[in-house]
């Protein structure tokens, strides 16, 4: 015991201590290197492992894309170690291109990949006018994608857009206009209703706020606005005047509470 209240530890206590704490700091150390060298081992010997090469993969798909193209733009090559490919790349690499809409990936082992795709379906065909001889095909969030054909199909909607002539769109663009939502909004109730339908129709086409006009093919205009299930349930009471003899029909109009019919002079 030296002075009133102070205890002094021998040098040897100290040492001793001392040579302890790094004793058990050397055996981490000497264990994490031994854990790290050994998983880089493990590793080397995985990705050089033929075993582990890429033969095989397997494309499902929702449309019609190629899977020998889906392949090409993927980046993806044969005898590639599976742990070498980097999923988020071959990811990128397909979403750009304006017909995949999204993407998935999986690695099976020992030597495939799983790639899953969905596609962008044509949801419309945009024009700009109604003798327009050059259209857009875009799906349902307004994405501008290839069309498999040059013709427009009589089958699927035509919207009108005039601003298209001016402002011509792209492959790969998104339409944002704030009416494209009600025009599919309009798309899907024709698609739900039982007398009308797109072969018969020449063209939608907005006319005001969330007003529009279809053009049919018998040269009839029929206007609808806001509430489109409610205006087609009216007309389906006037279907015979969409068929008939239309060269007395000007107009049909379902905007309001009743329907009116202009009739030609």
């Amino acid at each position: 015991m030296g002075r009133k209240g102070f205890k002094f530890f021998g040098i040897e206590k100290v040492a001793s201590g001392i040579s302890k704490f790094l004793t058990k700091q050397w055996f981490k150390l000497t264990l994490f290197l031994v854990v790290v060298l050994s998983g880089l081992a493990i590793q080397r010997s995985i990705y050089a492992d033929p075993t582990f090469g890429l033969r095989f993969v397997d494309i499902q798909t929702t449309g019609v894309l190629d899977k020998d193209q889906i392949v090409q733009w993927s980046g993806i090559k044969p005898g590639t170690n599976i742990f070498d490919i980097n999923l988020k790349a071959v990811e990128h690499r397909l979403l750009r291109h304006p017909e995949v809409k999204s993407v998935r990936l999986t690695r099976n082992m020992p030597n495939r990949i799983g790639l899953f795709i969905s596609e962008r379906r044509i949801f419309l065909q945009a024009v700009a006018g109604e003798k327009s001889a050059e259209f857009w095909s875009m799906d349902e969030e307004g994405f501008v994608i290839p069309s498999p054909s040059n013709q427009i199909r009589l089958h699927l909607p035509v919207l009108m857009l005039p601003e298209l002539s001016k402002h011509p769109l792209e492959i790969g663009m998104q339409y944002l206009d704030p009416q494209f939502k009600k025009a599919k909004e309009l798309i899907s109730a024709i698609y739900e209703n039982d007398f009308l339908h797109f072969e018969d129709i020449s063209y939608i086409a907005t006319t005001a706020q969330d007003e529009f006009e279809i053009k049919l093919r018998s040269g009839v205009k029929v206007y609808v606005k806001e509430n489109f299930d409610a205006a087609l349930k009216k007309l389906s009471h006037f279907q015979e005047l969409f068929k008939a003899d239309t060269g007395s029909i000007e107009y049909i109009d379902a905007r309001f509470n009743d329907v009116a019919v202009k009739r030609k002079k």
